[in-house]
């Protein structure tokens, strides 16, 4: 008797010892990576110095670009609205979904598209 009551355990305890693992449920991938965010945040900030430029209707020459935009950048870095996304990211809060679009985007109103999808 004892001998099938083992045999049953240890039948019991292989077939659950080799079952498939559960999936977790589906979350997309947060942005986990610090260069990511770093470059999000270059990003955002170069899109937003292009829609800057634009606004203003701005022509500026090679030396008064760099000028301006350094300016603008340094203007930039303490904006709420930019600290909060990349603070975002850095806890990795991001999904990674909205991360590949926003970096894939070519103009602030597309930034605005990805996390409204």
């Amino acid at each position: 008797m004892w001998k099938l009551v083992l045999a049953a355990v240890v039948v019991i305890g292989a077939s659950t010892a080799f079952a498939a693992p559960k999936k977790p449920p589906a979350r997309p991938a947060p942005v986990k990576n610090a260069l990511d965010c770093a470059a999000y945040k270059k990003h955002f900030i170069e899109l937003a110095y292009a829609d800057f430029l634009a606004a203003e209707g701005m022509d500026l020459s090679a030396e008064e670009r760099a000028t301006s935009k350094a300016k603008f950048v340094s203007a930039m870095e303490d904006e709420p609205e930019i600290k909060a996304a990349v603070a975002e990211c850095v806890r990795g809060e991001m999904p990674r979904s909205v991360y590949d679009c926003q970096m894939q985007a070519k103009t602030v109103d597309a930034l605005a598209r990805c996390v409204d999808d």
